[in-house]
């Protein structure tokens, strides 16, 4: 081997040698063969279902062969009936029917294994999937004892003991007491404790001291926000998200489940409560309409696109977070793993077929704003039907099976779902408080919002018809001509064209028609404006034009303009908009028109945010809705073919605008069509607009006294039953009613007047201006004569309307009414059915599931690693039985804790069942819980992994844990439990904790990206990296820039010397004083930085100490800059540093 040293030809040689062995290697059944027949075929040949009476799980049962007799001929792969059918090219005997062939490797190492003999283990025991640990009933195991006396005084210490003396494992010591409050705090509530929190816990000599603050932590408010938000990380939180404000995945209002979830830990309501109304909350307790919320946890996986998609990751995401199995395996075949057939998925399918989603709103309140609606699940059809899908393909159902609902019968037995009657209150949304106080809420703003439309319909009306009197009409007496002010020779003005500026007049003195003139005039005007300009035109040539475009950005980045083409065949009105170089004609807005005498013309513009008004002479010419303008930067004078003088212009903000007129309005009475025949309408409009505000704002009000007799009709109806037994009560309860019926039927007539004259109001309207005259070719005028009889015939409509409302009035009422508009009919019961089932005494998985969870959020590493898969393809559990203790422990409390002994005791009288704050409390008084971190060669020689808990694993903080404690520690957190979701981008200046922004897979707060935040799609568990980019982020980012400056000033006060301030700083922020070095340097930092910014001191700045904030000012706009005082700036830098440190971001 030329170019090779001896010792790489020898290498070489050896990995020849070892190659060449490995490939004529012995097939080994284990190794090679059964996992080939677990993945393709034991499905369908295995414990559970034998087709043809032929099982290939285990080699015992292979060689029984089955109906068809012997699968496999020792030596004789090609005679073998099991190689014959998998290399098979009919499609209809080839083996695994309905997947995918074998692959290459897969056939051959079938093939081998049977020449060299198809042998096998000589164990014949054949796996039964139905055996499985996770499938077993939980029993309460007994407690072995523990290594010491100290280690049995807690029963989760007795099963962590046992490892460690069957591993022959040194256990740490405990954690130092500050240590450990700094964990208990992080856990429990998710924000460190405080410097006076920490001297009070060390100072405390009771032996309860630790219990207590255990207690008063879980009693404290925010022991719901922090573990609510582990459990929506299970659960799979996700505000809305989808195209713009479309709405396709989730739901809006849906945080009322996140704040359901935080109130019910907080109450400790049960975990067995909870996984009740997460899916059945609508039909479990139907009276109590607060428990709908709970449905979010359905509501989530809502998805507009496709309603297969969303079933399928209900059904998925269900079993995957409540009892740990992966049904989406089963949804084409039966489980490759697990005891769930085919069939048995769609009979889970079958519970959630009927759901569908809706927001009890009513329609929402004032302005859009919508915080009673709560985004739940309903049964919209209790009856819906299954189709299961031949090998899960939605487009090959088997129309002839019938789906009835269940669950995997390995799993237990389930009682079949009863149909659920809703009460008035679950039914009708409307009777509920919040819904019915946002209602009202709702009518009142939009009556209010009439009032103010018809007040400002007077204006209009008033405006238009002095307008169209007084052709020398001013809308402001005072005005400024900008013209006078401006001078071309300081530069103020840009030009194009013959243009000149003299006495406060501009001149155009040429008729160029090639290109078009044009004459800035800076000026900087805030919306609403008007602006007025006057033009003289002395001469023209063919399709002159003069106009005016408005700057609402720099430098013409997006333009607003109009010109008046004063000759021509497009005389008349053109509109515009875009940018200069760019613009876009507004074909739809253009008016045609002869302008006639244009020795004098007046062109206004009255802007108002997103609508204009356009004004020639005193007429309004067209009114239409605009980009958004916030302020005017310049205006551009134009012009093209004329000789022009333009004595006055005029811009102004208006802090009151005049009287704009709505385009939608407008537009249906003034269509487009000539200006020349539409006076009569321009006369007619004021009083059109006038009349139909009026009309709007009576049927709102009249509106509002019908619902709220209609809502005391139905409370009365619904709310205030008598005894069905006490045939007084009954009658007088129906007699009642019936007379408030009745007045409710007589608001409701009056009503069904008032839109009656409303509408034949428009139907009179849309047939005069379809009635007037205009140029069009036959085929035209066709289609304009049918639109002309389609308007006649709505009119006679609307007239008949009109004539059976007055007829209604005068007959005599009846207790006919329409009442509150109810949602919902009765449910199906399957939800609740499940519910019933995953919490069952029986079921196996649902609380070895939940404890799972809690312990790994205790110990950042789970008693069984597939958290979201206990099936046979999952983990085993490091501690069975230790799990099964737990498991017991949650559904049925037997222990408590005995302050005299200090030890954990059997009582009768232990906590609530399903109790989540009874498992905290056992964990975290257990020695395990207390241990320090430990360094030990031997230990990790056994087990490196830590997998016995032979001492404490440190683990960074969760990312929202980060942000909520450098918040929290500079005293600006706001605690303010629940709410709406705030905007993601509002994290760096809004205060409240991390949970309360909008989070989706499409949109989170950057900074908890950083820190690896929650991933709604799949977040069963966290992914935790260790990256620089959130060490720049804790040094650079606005939040803790800003909240560094607020703490070193508060520390700052109280501890004027260095060394004081230091040891408080340490305090603080790790709950630890400083070591003697780290003490020397931060102290040698402080005097060098201090020493840096004197020296470079601006002696022209303020100095004083207490000069960079202010006692009345906000902290933000305050700590905007580093103090200008040296050493308080020095403070700053080493508050920031310490919020670098790595201490501050794990939990010890």
């Amino acid at each position: 081997m030329p170019g090779l040293s001896k010792s790489r030809r020898i290498c070489l040689i050896a990995l020849l040698v070892l190659a060449a062995h490995s490939s004529a290697a012995d097939v080994d059944y284990l190794r090679d063969i059964k996992p080939i027949l677990k993945t393709h075929c034991v499905n369908c040949h295995g414990p559970i279902k034998s087709e043809g009476d032929l099982r290939l799980d285990s080699y015992s049962e292979i060689t029984k062969g089955g109906d068809s007799g012997e699968v496999l001929i020792a030596r004789k792969p090609d005679d073998s009936h099991i190689i014959q059918r998998i290399l098979s090219a009919d499609e209809s005997i080839r083996m695994p029917m309905d997947q995918a062939a074998l692959g290459d490797q897969e056939k051959t190492l079938l093939q081998r294994w049977i020449s060299e003999g198809a042998t096998g283990p000589s164990n014949p025991a054949a796996e039964d999937p139905t055996k499985h640990w996770a499938f077993q009933a939980i029993r309460r195991p007994d407690l072995p004892i523990g290594i010491s006396k100290q280690w049995n005084r807690n029963p989760i210490d007795s099963f962590i003991s046992a490892k460690h003396k069957q591993h022959g494992l040194r256990v740490a010591k405990p954690a130092t007491k500050p240590e450990l409050l700094r964990r208990l705090y992080l856990d429990l509530i998710g924000i460190p404790p405080t410097r006076k929190q920490l001297k009070a816990f060390l100072d405390n000599t009771s032996p309860h001291a630790y219990m207590d603050t255990v207690n008063a932590l879980l009693d404290s408010p925010m022991y719901g926000e922090r573990w609510g938000r582990h459990w929506l990380d299970v659960w799979r939180y996700s505000d809305w998200y989808g195209f713009q404000s479309q709405v396709r995945f989730s739901q809006k209002n849906i945080w009322h489940w996140r704040d359901w979830t935080i109130e019910s830990l907080n109450a400790d309501i049960g975990y067995d409560s909870m996984v009740v109304q997460l899916l059945a909350g609508d039909e479990s307790l139907p009276f109590d309409p607060d428990h709908l919320r709970a449905t979010g946890f359905l509501v989530r996986n809502r998805n507009t696109d496709s309603r297969e998609q969303w079933i399928r990751d209900t059904i998925e995401h269900t079993s995957k977070a409540l009892f740990g199995i992966t049904m989406a395996c089963a949804q084409c075949h039966d489980h490759p793993y697990d005891p769930i057939t085919q069939e048995e998925y769609y009979k889970y399918r079958n519970i959630f077929e009927p759901v569908s989603v809706n927001i009890d709103n009513a329609g929402g309140g004032p302005n859009g704003n919508d915080i009673a609606g709560v985004a739940r699940i309903f049964d919209q059809n209790r009856n819906a039907k299954t189709t299961f899908y031949i090998r899960g393909n939605d487009k090959t159902p088997d129309e002839d099976r019938e789906i009835i609902p269940g669950v995997p019968v390995s799993l237990g037995e389930w009682s079949e779902p009863e149909e659920v009657t809703l009460p008035a209150l679950a039914r009708i949304p409307l009777l509920r408080e919040p819904v019915a106080r946002q209602v009202l809420a709702r009518y009142e703003s939009e009556i209010e919002t009439l009032q103010i439309k018809l007040a400002h319909a007077t204006e209009i009306k008033n405006l238009l018809a002095i307008r169209l009197s007084n052709p020398d009409f001013r809308l402001f007496e005072d005005s400024t001509n900008l013209l006078s002010i401006t001078k071309v020779l300081t530069g103020d003005v840009m030009m194009q064209g013959d243009w000149s500026l003299t006495d406060g007049v501009a001149s155009h003195d040429s008729a160029n028609a090639d290109n078009e003139s044009w004459l800035d005039i800076p000026v900087i005007v805030s919306a609403p404006a008007y602006l007025s300009l006057q033009v003289d035109v002395a001469e023209t040539t063919e399709n002159a034009y003069v106009g005016v475009i408005v700057d609402t950005k720099d430098d013409l980045q997006h333009i607003e303009g109009c010109h008046i083409q004063l000759n021509g065949d497009q005389s008349g009105l053109h509109v515009f908009n875009g940018y200069e170089g760019s613009r876009n004609a507004l074909a739809n807005l253009h008016r045609s028109f002869e302008v006639g005498d244009t020795t004098h013309l007046k062109l206004e513009l009255v802007i108002e945010d997103k609508l204009i008004n356009i004004y020639l002479n005193n007429t309004l010419l067209q009114t239409y809705q605009s980009g958004s303008i916030e302020n005017i930067q310049s205006v551009r004078l134009i012009t093209r073919g004329a000789v022009v003088q333009i004595p006055h212009l005029e811009l102004r903000d208006c802090s009151e605008s005049p009287a704009i007129v709505p385009p939608d309005e407008f537009a249906k009475v003034v269509p487009k069509i000539s200006i020349n025949d539409m006076r009569p309408l321009y006369e007619e409009f004021g009083d059109i607009l006038l009349s139909q505000s009026k009309l709007n704002l009576a049927i709102k009000q009249l509106e509002l006294v019908a619902h709220k007799a209609a809502d005391k009709a139905d409370r009365y109806r619904y709310l205030a039953v008598p005894d069905s037994n006490d045939e007084a009560a009954v009658t007088a309860h129906r007699e009642a009613h019936e007379e408030l019926a009745k007045t409710v039927q007589g608001h409701q007539r009056k009503l069904a007047l008032l839109k009656a004259e409303l509408a034949l109001q428009k139907a009179r309207v849309d047939l005069r201006v379809k009635q007037l005259p205009s140029a069009s070719t036959a085929e035209q005028q066709s289609e304009i004569e049918k639109a002309i009889d389609s308007s006649k015939t709505a009119l006679e409509n609307a007239l008949k309307n009109k004539t059976n409302a007055e007829q209604k009035l005068t007959e005599p009422a009846t207790p006919q009414y329409q009442g509150l508009i109810g949602s919902y009919g009765s449910s199906s019961g399957r939800r609740l059915s499940l519910a019933n089932w995953l919490v069952s005494d029986s079921h196996p998985l649902t609380a070895r599931i939940a404890i799972n969870h809690i312990w790994l959020r205790h110990f950042n590493q789970p008693i069984v690693d597939s958290v979201f898969d206990f099936g046979l393809n999952g983990s085993t559990p490091t501690h069975p039985a230790l799990l099964d203790f737990l498991a017991s422990e949650l559904k049925s409390p037997t222990y408590d804790f005995n302050p005299t002994s200090q030890r954990w005791d059997k009582t009768n009288e232990s906590a609530s069942s399903w109790s989540l704050k009874h498992i905290h409390r056992l964990i975290v008084t257990s020695n395990t819980y207390q241990l320090a971190y430990l360094s030990n060669k031997k230990n990790a020689a056994i087990d490196n992994d830590n997998r016995w808990l032979w001492h404490r694993p440190t683990h960074r903080m969760d990312a929202e844990v980060v942000r909520d404690s450098v918040l929290f520690l500079a005293g600006e957190l706001d605690t303010t439990i629940g709410g709406a979701s705030f905007p993601s981008e509002h994290g760096m200046h809004v205060k409240r904790r991390s949970m309360y922004f909008h989070q989706s897979p499409e949109e989170q707060m950057d900074f908890l990206k950083v820190f690896d935040g929650v991933d709604p799609a799949e977040c069963y568990r966290r992914h935790t990296s260790v990256v620089p980019h959130q060490s720049l982020a804790l040094f650079n980012s606005e939040l803790v820039i800003v909240q560094s400056r607020i703490l070193a000033h508060q520390l700052n006060t109280e501890f004027p010397a260095d060394d004081d301030f230091i040891i408080a700083l340490f305090e603080h922020m790790l709950s630890r004083p400083p070591t003697k070095q780290e003490h020397r340097v931060c102290k040698d930092f402080l005097i060098e930085r201090t020493t840096d910014y004197q020296q470079n001191l601006d002696p022209n700045e303020d100095t004083d100490p207490n000069s960079t904030v202010s006692a009345d000012s906000p902290a933000d706009e305050s700590y905007e800059s580093p103090s200008q005082q040296p050493s308080l700036r020095a403070r700053e830098n080493l508050t920031k540093s310490l919020f670098n440190h790595h201490e501050f971001v794990t939990i010890p």
